[in-house]
């Protein structure tokens, strides 16, 4: 799995899995993710709408 892996799942509205939401976010808090992409990352979100596998992962 790769961040940039998650950024494209998002850019087609697809939902991320508890286990993918949840490794984006320890990558984000762990510093692996260029803020450019964290900034991608959220947008994307808020423009798909959150799940509730994502928020459980958050």
């Amino acid at each position: 799995m790769t961040f940039k892996s998650i950024l494209n799942k998002l850019s087609f509205s697809e939902d991320l899995t508890l286990i993918e939401a949840g490794w984006a976010l320890t990558q984000i808090m762990e510093g692996e993710v260029p803020e450019e992409q964290i900034a991608s990352f959220l947008t994307a979100m808020r423009m798909k709408g959150e799940t509730v596998d994502e928020l459980t992962a958050f």
